[in-house]
């Protein structure tokens, strides 16, 4: 096939990827994900479809994918600066360009007649698929509010703008200074921050679920935007602020100030005072963020560059931060995010190496980034021991979210080490930090990493328990693409267990699901499990049938390689149903 987008030319069967004349050098794996990305265009697709289409369902830690997505966005950026490939948090990521299609794949798989080249293709096959088959098994000061104006009504106004790509800076830089102001506040529990960047009928919001000393739950939703003159210049930002508690309305108002450094700090300090007995904790380091309002801006912009992806130009904004505010620690650490980005590890330790402050919420951050940049220099006992640092101010700051993250991290470090009891060990602690009913998203995830851990200590009665609570979870929160993914891996694990019903049964629920979404290589996962069922099961025609299907399927997806693995199977199957003459004429078609 090839594939058309935002002036590059893609032939998935070629391999050859074009800007205009210019040929494009990519990796094997990011060949891989950019023809998988492409097949899916605009589609959500999950780090465990991921997991499952492009890395065939081996065990890759976060860091791996995450490279992988950051040198193919890095590679389309240096030839034109775009968002290719959103970064949807905590659910996966989106191929945004507009992809034209022209089919070019033959109907046939070509002929090879070198007897000796297929003799070795079999014995490299059938070792591959044995493989395969196992693995399956920071305050602010209210005297500084002289140029700014808080105006409080009953209603915002209906005339508002509505949704600008201009205004996506001041969501993703908004949250984060957000989150550091309001951990000033003892009384203040910011349990979850999510950014909606709006339609052509909803505005662009923060919405953040906030927990009160009292354990009264409430919400407090901030859309924010800016004015510009005729000139492009900004002139203004504006808030509007509402707050409520089980979908009832406490509070509302709207902050009107013309500059940036004033704006986010008026936020917060609007949601403090609606507590009469709230007041921040003395703030330990000024220079956490900072009262520069060009570095604040760049800042700001630089974080939006990042999370769309381009972390060059990321790091041009943090390094103009910087500049203008060589003691702005935050634009440090995100400096050093953008710089393991760009895969430079080593300058990224440099740099947080060099970033010191007594302030928990940035040193524990901090400390998370070291364990993930030494875990990319394959240094496993630093990693460690940057995330036992970060479990110390977790535990000192009773953040509970933070500290199951690094349980988690922990756990797949340790198992890519082969420790699995320790792995294990990690992921018990955060199970007691997690509860199903009231984050079964959280724990999902947890029992979906146990679940792998386990088959690790080859214990699959523990891998198959575990993979069917990951289930329950997903369940109950109302997640239908990781639930289908988690009943795969059972499924999976029941095969290896020979209980093919109920593997059967599980498969072609997930098969159902992902017709359903029009999700071609999970379809083709899907048949393949089946195929290989009913062959072990001895129902030959049914599994012809799947494996017919997974052939057509692969070569419409142009995966040539996978293609002789089937044929390999196909023949296999023929032979053992004493069917010599098929078998033959599978053996010609490779």
């Amino acid at each position: 096939m090839k594939y058309h987008f935002s002036g590059f030319h893609y032939d998935t069967q070629q391999k050859i990827l074009k800007y205009g004349s210019q040929n494009i050098e990519l990796t094997k794996k990011n060949h891989t994900l950019l023809g998988y990305l492409l097949s899916h265009p605009q589609q959500l697709i999950s780090r465990e479809e991921l997991i499952d289409q492009v890395w065939q369902g081996r065990v890759v830690t976060n860091n791996t994918i995450d490279q992988c997505i950051l040198k193919l966005r890095k590679v389309l950026n240096q030839c034109h600066e775009d968002e290719y490939i959103e970064s949807v948090y905590g659910q996966g990521i989106r191929f945004l360009s507009a992809v034209d299609l022209q089919n070019t794949i033959p109907t046939t798989a070509p002929k090879r007649n070198n007897q000796m080249f297929l003799m070795g293709f079999f014995l490299l096959a059938f070792t591959v698929l044995v493989g395969y088959l196992l693995l399956s098994k920071q305050h602010y000061n209210a005297t500084e509010v002289l140029n700014s104006t808080i105006v409080s009504q009953q209603s915002f106004q209906a005339n508002l703008p509505i949704k600008s790509a201009k205004d996506d800076w001041l969501l993703d830089g908004g949250s984060a200074y957000l989150s550091y102001l309001l951990h000033l506040y003892h009384n203040i529990n910011l349990q979850k921050t999510s950014r909606n960047k709006g339609s052509a009928t909803q505005k662009p919001s923060i919405v953040l679920d906030l927990m009160r000393a009292d354990q009264s739950k409430q919400q407090f939703q901030v859309i924010l935007y800016q004015q510009l003159s005729a000139s492009n210049e900004i002139t203004s930002y504006h808030a509007d602020l509402s707050l409520s508690s089980n979908d009832k309305n406490l509070a509302q108002t709207q902050i009107r100030t013309n500059q940036l450094t004033l704006l986010i700090p008026q936020i917060a300090d609007w949601v403090a005072q609606l507590d009469a007995a709230e007041t921040p904790q003395q703030v330990i380091d000024q220079n956490v963020f900072t009262q520069n309002e060009q570095a604040l801006l760049n800042y700001f912009r630089g974080l939006m560059t990042e999370i769309s992806g381009n972390s060059e130009q990321a790091l041009e904004y943090f390094n103009t931060a910087v500049e203008s505010d060589p003691d702005f620690k935050v634009a440090w650490y995100e400096m050093a995010i953008a710089l393991r980005k760009q895969a430079d590890p080593k300058k990224a330790i440099s740099v947080l190496n060099a970033i010191d402050s007594e302030d928990q919420w940035l040193a524990f951050r901090v400390a998370v980034a070291k364990g993930i940049t030494y875990n990319m220099l394959n240094d496993s006992k630093a990693a460690n021991q940057a995330y036992e640092v970060a479990l110390q101010i977790g535990k000192a700051t009773n953040n509970s979210t933070g500290m199951v993250a690094i349980y988690i991290n922990q756990a797949i470090l340790f198992s890519d080490m082969n420790l699995n009891e320790e792995a294990e060990q990690r992921l018990l602690l955060a199970i007691e930090l997690t509860d199903m009913a009231s984050q079964p998203r959280r724990y999902g995830s947890i029992m979906n990493n146990y679940s792998k851990v386990a088959s690790r200590m080859n214990n699959l009665p523990l891998a198959i328990e575990k993979s069917q609570a990951a289930i329950e979870a997903y369940q109950i929160a109302g997640e239908v693409r990781y639930q289908m993914h988690a009943k795969s891996r059972l499924a999976d694990l029941l095969f290896l267990s020979n209980e093919f019903s109920q593997a059967e049964l599980l498969i072609k629920e997930s098969l159902s699901y992902a017709e359903q979404i029009n999700n071609r290589g999970s379809i083709s996962s899907n048949r393949t499990k089946l195929a290989t069922i009913y062959q072990n099961t001895g129902r030959f025609a049914l599994a012809v049938e799947q494996w017919q299907a997974v052939i057509a399927l692969e070569t419409e997806l142009n995966t040539f390689d996978y293609i002789p693995n089937v044929y390999y199977w196909l023949m296999r199957l023929h032979l053992a149903a004493n069917n010599t003459d098929q078998a033959t004429m599978v053996l010609s078609l490779i």
